[in-house]
This record gives structure tokens, C-alpha cells and sequence, in this order.
């Protein structure tokens, strides 16, 4: 794994990228980690497959896909919203790779942990599920992977974006104690996120702080505003590091912005964690990003 030291712009404070998008061209950022116990359990369990979940430019669904396909083990998405006339390149890179994909209409999807998930189990009993996003502690074990090697006693503060949080679960539990855990949410309103990401950490395993700065969403989830757009192609120009709309430049901006308004101290030590999910930017037009 490569940590990329940067100034990117005067007047804010230098810091590192774990750079998780280099890991693999597919397969890269958290999703290798958080997947991995799930593959190797549907493996020694002798399971059909595995079943999952996500939206038609899921990253997860996208990786598991894949990594279901190396691994040798079936795979099945169940994809929120009816099924589009035109696949987008994720579901279309999903069928390819032999994920079979089953629609589920909105409002049942949203319920889906606490009604669908049951239902499917009892349907598709031989198939293990993998909750959308890697949320369970199984999840967030496979995630504290991300940091083997990574000498976290030299950072004051690891900065991750959250979507369900399980990435967060995992660094809390694999950083050395004194390094502050910082979430950045990337979907807004969700005020139960801490409580979520401490619910998959054991009570003698959460030994160091963890907070949750809101206020990056720009609108909720898979939402963006020129002004992310802008920042994004600033951020790459400066650095040649490509973000994604949904989480990754979400983080890096919040950074900054935590820099420049003084809520970080100009002598924290910082990490950033590069959790991939770079195919999600399919979904804009062609050529709007430099690197796209």
C-alpha cells in the first residue's frame, strides 16, 4: 500500500493518503478487505453463493461481483429500484463477471435489513448474505486489515469517509490508541451512524476515540454540486489524486475545510483513507472530470 505525503494548495496544512484505489484496477479500496471474510466463509461453509446488496452504480456490488468471480463462488445482487431499459456499466460489468441480478422495488429495498434480508434467507437458504456495504462485525474485522503495515502511532488523527461505517469500525479497532478515528458521512441525516459503527466494535476492542463530523453530504448520498465538481478537478490538478463524488471527495474537501476553519490544529498529523470506488464515476457524463 503507498501513503502519498502532499501540499496540495497554500495556506493548508500538508497530509497523507493511503491510496487503497492503487490496490487493484477492480477490486480496490475497502472492498477487498471488508469482503474477504464473507468469501472465505461461504468457501469453507461450501455455500451456492453469496447475496448481496446495491444501487445500479454500487461499488459494492461491483467488487463482490468480481471477487466472488475469482474466487470461484456464485454471486447474486439484489439492486434497489426497478430494472433500467440500459444496464449501467456497474450492472453490466456485474453480469458479465456471471452476478445474477434481481430487482427490488424502492420502498422494499429501504426496508430490506429488517424485512427483505429475512425473506431471502428463507428463500435462498444455501446462499450466505453479505449486508450492503460489509455492515457486521465480520465486516468491519476484514476492514481493520486496511491498516496492516501502516505505522498509525506517527498520525494524530485517520480521516475515512462513511457510508455504513463499517470501514470506521475497522480502523477504530486496528490504530494505535492516541490516533483519533474521524467518519466523515456521506449520507445526510443519518444521526445514528457513531451508534452504528460502535455496535460492531467489541467493548474491550474500542480503545481510542472515534468521533463524526457532519455537514460534507453536499445533499445526501450520490449527491454533488458544482462546487465538489470543482473541488475535485482542483484537488487532481494539484495532486493527481482522482476522488469519486460519493465518498472520496467528499473526504478530501472536508479535510481542507477542517484545515482552513481551524477545527483541525495546523500540526495534526493526518491521514486520509483513499477508500477507492472510483467505477461509481461512470454515472456522470463523459470527460466532466479530467480523469475520468
Amino acid at each position: 500500500m503507498q501513503i502519498a505525503p502532499f501540499r496540495w494548495r497554500e495556506g493548508v496544512p500538508s497530509w497523507d493518503v493511503l491510496r487503497l484505489d492503487l490496490l487493484h484496477p477492480i477490486v480496490s479500496g475497502n472492498k477487498p478487505f471488508k469482503l474477504q471474510p464473507f468469501l472465505s466463509r461461504a468457501r469453507e461453509e461450501g455455500r451456492t453463493g453469496v447475496l448481496t446488496f446495491g444501487g445500479p452504480f454500487s461499488n459494492h456490488i461491483h467488487a463482490t461481483a468480481f471477487a466472488a468471480a475469482q474466487a470461484g463462488i456464485r454471486s447474486m445482487g439484489i439492486i434497489r429500484g426497478e430494472k433500467a431499459a440500459t444496464l449501467s456499466p456497474t450492472l453490466r460489468d456485474a453480469e458479465e463477471w456471471g452476478m445474477h441480478l434481481m430487482y427490488m422495488e424502492r420502498e422494499s429495498y429501504r426496508l430490506h435489513r429488517r424485512l427483505s434480508v429475512t425473506e431471502l434467507q428463507a428463500r435462498y437458504t444455501d446462499w450466505l448474505p453479505i449486508p450492503e456495504g460489509g455492515f457486521s462485525a465480520e465486516g468491519a474485522l476484514g476492514a481493520m486489515g486496511m491498516l496492516v503495515g501502516v505505522p498509525t502511532q506517527s498520525y494524530d488523527r485517520i480521516v475515512c469517509a462513511c457510508g455504513t461505517g463499517t470501514m470506521a469500525a475497522g480502523l477504530r479497532m486496528a490504530a494505535a490508541p492516541d490516533t483519533i478515528v474521524t467518519g466523515i458521512p456521506v449520507l445526510k441525516g443519518h444521526y445514528g451512524l457513531a451508534a452504528d459503527i460502535l455496535s460492531l466494535i467489541p467493548e474491550k476492542a474500542l480503545t481510542g476515540k472515534l468521533n463524526i463530523i457532519e455537514g460534507y453530504e453536499f445533499g445526501g448520498y450520490a449527491r454533488k454540486t458544482e462546487e465538489l465538481l470543482n473541488f475535485m478537478r482542483r484537488f487532481h490538478n494539484a495532486s493527481s489524486i482522482p476522488t469519486d463524488f460519493v465518498y472520496t471527495a467528499k473526504l478530501m474537501y472536508a479535510i481542507d475545510d477542517l484545515f482552513r476553519n481551524g477545527s483541525f490544529g495546523s500540526d495534526e498529523r493526518v491521514l486520509a483513507i483513499h477508500s477507492g470506488g472510483l467505477q461509481g464515476n461512470r454515472s456522470l457524463p463523459k470527460h466532466m472530470l479530467p480523469f475520468s
